[in-house]
């Protein structure tokens, strides 16, 4: 009778576990919810919405809860729904298939009040945490504890702590127990719970973000509690129940969520969003007929917000897949407290699962379409991917591999369903098999410049691919073997636990021809959840936008007042919506016009008084140009490797767009890093020695920042709407480093040192252990090459030694040991100024590393080395007030021959509240004397002239004297050789010069060539120039005869680009349901006009008198007359907006801030000077004398604001 009681009383308990909600009762809340956005340091002054709605929930079945939200005063819902839940935990909801998503997201940010795990069934296991016991209900509940919980905005971990209230507090805050007589006999309790959340800890991460570099020590990840001290995110819920942990009653439940970020100096200045959502319980009643259910409802799994898809019109919900389903049913199962009630569970799903038969075959058949396709794409793809240089070549996948290929299997979830991406989709799964079995399969190299392989060679190098130009070196085998465990190691685990469960949300990967399906951005899902594209004409819209840019552009001091680079602005955004065709439509249109106002006469352009302006047909079609190349988008880029391909945009105009790539392409799939690597070698390219340099470096530095650099890739781009963009086993670097290693080989064997030195530097951006392969036989000595290219290899090195700091000292001392030996005095002069200097840093970020040296400070040498040798010296500067600081590494080599540095290498990296931003700049040559006598060489002395452009730092005399004896020594020489060498006297008939030198075995050194590279940072994105010998002789004196005979004649010129100096994206769904979104960007532009006309005598046009090295120097004028008029503009704007919006009827709720600064300096100047009398003057006047005109503006405002 006692078991049978005992049994009777477990029966009962398990049967009112999950009796949040009681059966035949119905339950009703109101619903209130507000979004704001404003400045809460200012002016009580906020732009956001107020909705309120009535929710009613009833209980279907023991795990399942029909909700309806009626009433609603802003959004339209009157739609039936289904939850799934277990012992308070909420596993699945269910919507009618006519619901938006966008709906469905804010319905979500409602139903996550109602989210209990008071068993801690999810708990986090924790030594701290304290579980409330339910098995006595006459105790006190109390419990801290923390659990992995899923909300409207991720499944993140949750801090928990519960405490029981008073009943005289409940009694006395009705807005807490609106109705504390639910409390029916002395075991019920009233308690509260408390819920933090952890962004920091989130097995699902919600959220779109670009362009973020934080502090590279910290652990903050995007759309997490902190992000330096520029963003901080919290979010709070407080929930009163009244009853047992086991039989309650939710009373309210309100979750407070603010998101607070600062792109300004002063901290009262930093925008704020809040989201505010409660729901109060209004009314118990008992329920008249069945809880009914929708029909048809299709489940959409946890609560966590699901995309909005851009390209889909009609916004439809997304449905989970098969697969999702049966793992969260196993998850729910492995989570249940008896087999029993997990079969209930999983039968509940599957009820769900079954209503949605029809489209999961559906989907199923696309899925068998995928892989019958891609034998073909594969074949295909091997095919298009032939170079005549060298051929990348993958090996077969092997049976032992499965496991790798039930991942590919799982990562395909997301594309499914999206046609339109499945031809790329396919491309990029070939590609993550071809990384995956790169280093599990020897592959032959068919290359000319490859030797040939030894037997043992090929069997020790299975792990690592051969290189082409040695692949017989043993020590390159070695090399790339180490190399490859390297890459494999430093793979970042915390990488992909975060990104492991959230392959279900991921968007398809942007392809080449499509739009992106960019994730809550205003753009792409801000009409009806959809893209504007399809309310706007998005092509005819960025027409207007740069003929009105266009038109600005000829009153540059009114650019301010017409929002000119907000407007550019909007032009970036309209073409990140379009895709390929539109662009082409809207390139063909605007080029047009720009071809027909060249061939127009002067007579017929557009006039500012005197000074002639570029056509506004030509600026619109650059602000077009320009404004693709910040777009970033997969079309974009087509675009403009295709106008590069037809030849309409050439050289250097074609480099600078190219080079803003780095920064500004948002989502660099593995597509398009093979695209650009096709455009950056093809052989267009390469007759174009700008824009081939400024390619393959701009290709380099992005595959470091996608591939490579596990920060970057992470930090940098939207891993969170798409996953990793390019897996970190590409096989594009494989493919960049083998080409570039043998275009190197061929450059040294032509002795072309530009080639040299460029190849060198593009080898080093890679930032990969592959690259030392490459390097080491040029440095150990194997292969012919100039002191200065081996130290432009370890200069170009910075980025392995950044991303693999952990690198085994031998892999690399191995190669630099005969560079480092006669250096001795150079490497201790460095290191002791070096450890000097960084004893004194006291920024916050940097005391470990000070305290270091602090450490080895006196254990240094007391020998002063003296200004003239090399050093390295860090600096730092901080303005608390504005958390801004800088780290400045400014390092010089001393020159042998001069006292000026052959070498200078400054390095910036400014933080501003944890933000950072670096800047690299450096220029080194081999000879500071040599080069000023290679420029120097270039001009021929008039024989009146008294000075020179270039002086001598070893020369007491005057240019003259020096070229009197240059000339004399080389007269002699020539009269020597004229006579056959003959003596002037008998007695000397012993002693001639060549007699001596044989006597002596006398072995003359032979002179380095001069060579030189410098990367400066320039309109926004790093460039890259080398020079040699032969690039001086052959370049410089006709440019500088090509520039002087245009201004004889007069010439006009005209300069504009549009750039961005900075931009920052981050969006990510609140509480509410609605999506917040901070857009930072720093529009700028700069604009050259002029007419310049000089003369000088005699005339530099025209070419001098052949020396004997049969090059024509220029004839240095005695007097230089010249006139310009020139028009300088530079001006920017600082936009930062942060807010929300609201798809249902496409209103943004913006705090924004907006600072424009502009400079514009119309000058006419006249120059005379005379050489030979040594007189200059210089007068200056204002261009446009009788025009007001603003040379200066300065403006900044915040504001709140509603938009469309």
């Amino acid at each position: 009778m006692r078991i049978f009681i005992l049994c009777a009383l477990v029966a009962s308990v398990l049967a009112n576990q999950d009796a949040a909600f009681s059966a035949h009762q119905q339950y009703t809340y109101s619903v209130e919810s507000r979004t704001l956005a404003g400045f809460p340091e200012q002016k009580d002054q906020y732009s956001g919405v107020f909705s309120r709605a009535r929710l009613t929930l009833c209980q279907k079945s023991n795990n399942e809860v029909i909700g309806r939200l009626t009433k609603a005063e802003y959004a339209p819902f009157n739609e039936t729904f289904s939850i799934q839940y277990k012992n308070g935990v909420i596993r699945s909801v269910a919507f009618d298939p006519c619901m938006s998503n966008e709906h469905v997201n804010q319905v979500k940010g409602v139903v996550s009040q109602f989210q209990l795990d008071l068993s801690a069934d999810n708990a986090i296991k924790c030594k701290y945490n304290q579980i409330p016991d339910a098995q006595n209900p006459k105790k006190t509940i109390v419990g801290a504890y923390k659990t992995m919980e899923s909300s409207v905005t991720g499944k993140c971990e949750v801090q928990y702590r519960v405490s029981p209230v008073p009943a005289q507090f409940a009694e006395t805050h009705r807005e807490w127990f609106p109705i504390p007589e639910l409390k029916q006999n002395h075991t019920d309790q009233h308690v509260q719970i408390v819920k933090t959340k952890n962004y920091d800890n989130c097995d699902k991460r919600i959220g779109y973000h670009f362009s973020l570099q934080t502090m590279e020590e910290n652990d903050d990840k995007p759309n997490s509690n902190q992000m330096g001290d520029f963003f901080a995110r919290s979010s709070v819920s407080t929930v009163y129940i009244t009853g047992q942990l086991t039989n309650y009653t939710i009373q309210s439940a309100q979750t407070y969520n603010k998101v607070q970020i600062n792109n300004n100096l002063r901290d009262d200045e930093a925008p704020m969003v809040a989201s505010y959502v409660k729901v109060t319980l209004e009314e118990v009643k008992p329920l008249h007929g069945a809880c009914q259910g929708p029909d048809n409802a299709l489940p959409v799994g946890d609560l966590v917000s699901r995309y909005n898809l851009p390209s889909d019109t009609s916004n439809a919900i997304r449905p989970v897949q098969s697969d999702e389903d049966s793992s969260s049913s196993s998850s729910s199962s492995s989570s249940s407290s008896s087999s029993s009630s997990s079969e209930e569970d999983s039968s509940e799903v599957n009820q769900h699962a079954k209503k949605s038969q029809q489209q999961r075959e559906k989907l199923a058949e696309r899925q068998d379409q995928y892989e019958a396709e891609k034998q073909a794409q594969n074949q295909r793809y091997n095919h298009e991917n032939n170079h005549n240089k060298y051929q990348p070549r993958y090996p077969t996948r092997r049976p032992q591999d499965f496991e790798t290929e039930q991942r590919l299997k799982r990562s395909r979830r997301s594309v499914v369903g999206h046609q339109q991406h499945e031809q790329d989709n396919r491309y990029f799964e070939k590609m993550e098999e071809a990384n995956y079995n790169k280093h599990k399969a020897q592959s032959s190299d068919s290359s000319d410049d490859s030797s040939s392989s030894s037997s043992s060679d090929s069997n020790s190098s299975s792990s690592s691919s051969s290189s082409s130009s040695s692949s017989s070196s043993s020590s390159d085998s070695s090399s790339s073997s180490e190399s490859s465990s390297y890459s494999d190691s430093s793979s970042s685990s915390s990488e992909s636990d975060s990104l492991s469960e959230s392959q279900e949300f991921w968007h398809a990967k942007p392809n080449m021809k499509q739009s992106p399906e960019h994730a809550f951005l205003p753009y792409f899902v801000g009409y009806k959840g959809h893209s504007i594209a399809s309310k706007v004409d998005v092509a005819k819209k960025t027409v207007e936008i740069c003929q009105e840019i266009a038109k600005d552009a000829q009153e540059p001091s009114q650019l301010p007042k017409h929002n000119t680079l907000a407007k550019f602005t909007i032009a970036v955004r309209l073409i990140r919506t379009m895709d390929l065709e539109q662009i082409q439509f809207v390139a063909q249109k605007l080029q047009l016009a720009h071809e027909n106002a060249k061939r127009q006469t002067p007579d017929d352009k557009y006039n500012q008084e005197s000074l002639p302006q570029q056509h506004p047909a030509t600026d619109a079609w650059y602000t077009f140009r320009d404004a693709c190349a910040e777009a970033g988008t997969g079309p974009a880029v087509a675009a403009i490797f295709d106008w590069i391909a037809k030849k309409k945009v050439q050289k250097e105009e074609a480099a600078q767009l190219i080079s803003t790539l780095p920064d500004s392409v948002q989502a660099p799939t593995d597509k398009l890093l093979h695209d650009f690597f096709k455009m950056a070698t093809s052989s267009q390219v390469h007759q174009q020695p700008q824009l081939n340099v400024t390619a393959l470096f701009a290709l380099t530095k992005m595959v470091e920042k996608v591939v490579v650099n596990n920060q970057t890739s992470y930090e940098y781009y939207p891993v969170n709407v798409y996953g990793r963009l390019a897996d970190k086993r590409s096989p594009i670097v494989h493919d960049v480093t083998q080409w570039l290693s043998v275009q190197l080989k061929a450059a040294i064997n032509h002795e072309d040192s530009h080639r040299t030195l460029t190849y060198i530097r593009c080898l080093g951006n890679l930032g990969h252990p592959d690259i030392l392969a490459a390097f080491e036989p040029y440095l150990e000595g194997d292969r012919p090459t100039t002191d200065f290219q081996r130290a432009a290899i370890v200069v170009a090195c910075d980025r392995l030694a950044e991303n693999y700091p952990n690198l085994p000292v031998v892999s690399f001392t191995r190669c630099t040991r005969t560079l480092v030996k006669p250096m001795k005095f150079v490497v201790r002069a460095c290191v002791k100024s070096a450890i000097q200097s960084a004893a004194q840093l006291n920024h916050a970020h940097y005391q470990e590393f000070a305290a270091a040296a602090q450490a080895a400070e006196p254990m240094l040498t007391e020998e002063d080395f003296g200004a003239s040798l090399s050093s390295v010296n860090l600096r730092d500067a901080i303005l608390e007030k504005f958390n801004l600081a800088a780290l400045a590494q400014f390092t010089t080599f001393g020159s042998s021959d001069s006292l000026i540095p052959s070498s200078v290498h400054a390095f910036v990296e400014k933080s501003f509240r944890g933000y950072r931003r670096d800047t690299l700049a450096f220029a080194m040559t081999s000879s500071v004397n040599q080069l000023f006598d290679l420029l120097d060489d270039q001009f021929e002395a008039n024989p009146h002239a008294s000075s020179s452009p270039f002086a001598k730092d070893h020369h007491d005399n005057d240019k003259t004297n020096y070229r009197a004896q240059k000339a004399a020594a080389k007269s002699k020489k020539a009269s020597y050789a004229a006579s056959g060498g003959a003596p002037k006297a008998a007695g000397y008939a012993d002693w001639t010069y060549d007699k001596i030198y044989d006597i002596l075995k006398v072995q003359p050194d032979q002179e380095e060539p001069v060579e030189a590279q410098f990367l400066v940072n320039l309109l926004g994105s790093e460039r890259f120039f080398a020079f040699g010998n032969q690039s001086v002789d052959q370049k410089l004196p006709a440019f500088i005869r090509e520039m002087a005979d245009a201004a004889k004649q007069g010439y006009n010129f005209h300069y504009s680009k549009m750039y961005y100096q900075d931009q920052l994206t981050v969006a990510f769904p609140m509480e509410s349901g609605l999506i917040f979104y901070h857009q930072f960007t720093v529009p700028t532009y700069v604009s050259v006009t002029g007419d310049v006309k000089a003369k000088s005598q005699p005339d530099a046009a025209k070419a001098g008198p052949r020396d004997e090295d049969k090059s024509n120097p220029i004839q240095i004028p005695d007097t230089i007359n010249a006139t310009l008029s020139l028009h300088l503009v530079y001006a920017a704007t600082v936009q930062s907006q942060t807010g929300f919006f609201t798809p249902q009827d496409q209103q943004r709720y913006i705090a924004g801030h907006t600072k424009k600064y502009q400079a514009n300096l119309p000058l006419s100047v006249a120059v005379e000077i005379d050489l030979k009398n040594n007189h200059f003057a210089a007068t200056a006047r204002p261009l446009f004398p009788h025009k007001a005109i603003n040379v200066a503006h300065y403006s900044s405002w915040p504001y709140t604001a509603r938009k469309d």
